[in-house]
């Protein structure tokens, strides 16, 4: 997926190991994965890096799902504007997490110190600051 000019209608599953970057956002336009028909899956510990001045919006009609977590390594910024049910947490260690969608897997929700949680969202887990 690279520069996408037009909506992901199919599934999108991620597989990470907690380690190795699962998606590298590494450009500096604005990307969107917008799943309009498919869904978005974690699974295991998905890791998105995000490079200085990008940017990752997550929405669509779809909700994220999986039976895995999501850490956020990097500077930029990741606007979530999907309900989620995935059960792991969900670590802010770098940049920006604008939550706007609810995630009700019950996972808890953590951001690191100098990173920023932002949004109209909400997690049905911990918050941790």
């Amino acid at each position: 997926m690279y520069n996408l000019s037009t909506a992901i209608d199919k599934s999108i599953v991620l597989n990470g190991d907690g380690v190795t970057a699962t998606l590298s956002i590494a450009n500096s336009t604005p990307n969107t994965i917008s799943p309009s028909v498919g869904s978005l899956s974690l699974n295991g510990s998905c890791v998105i890096n995000f490079a200085v001045g990008t940017a990752l919006t997550l929405g669509g009609g779809s909700t994220i799902g999986g039976t895995g977590s999501l850490t956020q390594a990097g500077s930029g910024t990741n606007t979530l504007g999907l309900n989620a049910t995935y059960p792991g947490n969900t670590t802010i260690n770098g940049g920006a997490l604008v939550l706007n969608g609810v995630n009700s897997g019950g996972g808890s929700l953590s951001n690191a110190p100098g990173t920023v949680l932002a949004g109209a969202g909400g997690n049905t887990g911990a918050v941790i600051a």
